[in-house]
């Protein structure tokens, strides 16, 4: 009998790793040695990685029910907190890149489902992961400007 699905196992684990984060942020005035931002990207892209792999499996196998659904509600938590947290507080560019390549995975990962059932969608599909990857940079290129401006108005 299987005590835990690899979905919540998965889930359970990122959610080690956002304890991690938040301490690692919280102590980091206190204990210089936390200062590093690599230090933070790691942790923040293994909760990432953690959530995104199960969601995919979930978008690709369209298998919302029986609690299922669980990565993909704790991929929309951790990368809300995120957003808020690294536009905000923490003002890292870089971490809310890999939000928006994971939100990237997930939407082309539904979009492609749905879509390729014949040959000619493959190159539909390639325009398609243009446009997306297209229209995050244009975003994150926004939002560092914005960033910018707003640190030298501070």
């Amino acid at each position: 009998r299987e005590l835990a699905s690899w979905e919540s196992c998965f889930v359970a684990i990122a959610t080690v790793n956002g304890l991690a984060l938040v301490v690692k942020e919280y102590a980091e005035p206190w204990a210089g040695w936390l200062a590093p931002r690599w230090a933070r990207w790691v942790l923040w892209g293994s909760v990432l990685t953690l959530l995104t792999i199960p969601s995919l499996v979930v978008v690709a196998e369209e298998s919302y029910g029986s609690g299922r659904a669980l990565p993909l509600v704790a991929l929309a938590a951790a990368l809300g907190a995120g957003y808020w947290y690294f536009r905000r507080r923490a003002r890292d560019l870089l971490s809310i890149t890999f939000g928006a390549l994971s939100v990237c995975a997930v939407v082309l990962t539904a979009i492609g489902t749905t879509i390729l059932d014949e040959e000619l969608m493959l190159i539909v599909f390639g325009v398609i992961v243009l446009a997306v990857f297209s229209a995050a940079t244009f975003w994150l290129r926004w939002l560092g400007s914005a960033m910018e401006r707003e640190r030298q108005h501070e």
